[in-house]
């Protein structure tokens, strides 16, 4: 799952998420919450807000389909590195270096980037 294009989505500045035994738990400063859990290449999200999303990893490619229809969209991941396009005109791009990440988010003219630091099971995004 993407937690940064839901961060992204929703509008919300930050959030952290932790993962174990194959399920994910996402907490973001708006109140919102949910959980994803996988099931080999698949995964399915579900949010307190009605979202939910289905995440399918093929190679590197990922597919997202989502009841939110700028959460619907592919990402081609090369190394470290990756970029997506979503159905409402989003383009994405994110870079790993060790236990941190970039990502950006460009649409209509405007870019929203977000950086995301790991401990162990769990991370903690800012997002600007």
């Amino acid at each position: 799952m993407n937690p940064f294009l839901l961060a992204l989505v929703l509008l919300v500045p930050s959030f952290a998420l932790a993962q174990e035994n194959g399920q994910t738990f996402y907490n973001f400063n708006n109140g919102l919450s949910g959980s994803s859990q996988r099931f080999g290449t698949q995964e399915f999200s579900n949010f307190s807000d009605g979202t939910s999303i289905t995440h399918q990893q093929f190679g590197n490619m990922d597919f997202y389909n989502s009841t939110r229809p700028a959460l619907n969209g592919t990402v081609q991941s090369f190394g470290n590195q990756s970029y997506g396009t979503w159905q409402d005109g989003t383009t994405s791009s994110s870079q790993r270096f060790g236990n941190m990440e970039f990502n950006t988010f460009q649409r209509n003219g405007q870019t929203r980037t977000c950086t995301t630091q790991r401990y162990g099971n769990q991370s903690y995004t800012n997002c600007q």
